[in-house]
């Protein structure tokens, strides 16, 4: 989310021992990171506690302005990296890929833009009623998503 939206973040990873860090931020469990505006966190916490049990629900951070990813546990750093360091060795891989696929010069310029930090990234514009009630169903699923571990 934060590369995709050109921001920093602060999380803290509590009570996870030394040597578990990276097992724990690497891991492919099942799970889900939703943002939430601070003024609705409340609401949408007891909505999810309410719905599903307050044992799957944890608090982990928040976006800021400034483009820095801080990493804490137990309130002490564990990593702290500008966005654009950490997207631009995330994308490397792709950018390399992508420049022997494609035009070289068009993926130069992608790959460059990853620093502008004056790009908001992506931006959604909302047009569309947002439902005031959060109605889980419980039903058959209509479609699936089908992927190999360690693909995105």
């Amino acid at each position: 989310m934060s590369f995709a939206g050109h921001c920093g973040l602060i999380i803290n990873i509590n009570k996870v021992s030394a040597e578990d860090i990276s097992t724990f931020l690497f891991n492919e469990e099942l799970g889900a990171i939703i943002q939430v505006a601070s003024d609705d966190l409340g609401y949408v916490s007891r909505i999810i506690q309410e719905k599903l049990g307050d044992t799957c629900l944890t608090e982990i951070g928040r976006p800021i302005s400034d483009h820095t990813i801080t990493i804490l546990n137990e309130n002490k750093v564990v990593l702290s990296e500008t966005r654009t360091q950490l997207q631009e060795y995330w994308s490397q891989t792709s950018y390399k890929i992508q420049s022997l696929r494609d035009n070289p010069k068009s993926a130069q310029e992608e790959f460059n833009k990853i620093a502008d930090n004056n790009d908001p990234g992506i931006s959604p514009i909302i047009n569309f009623d947002i439902p005031t009630t959060l109605n889980i169903k419980k039903t058959k699923p209509k479609i699936a998503i089908l992927r190999e571990q360690g693909v995105n």
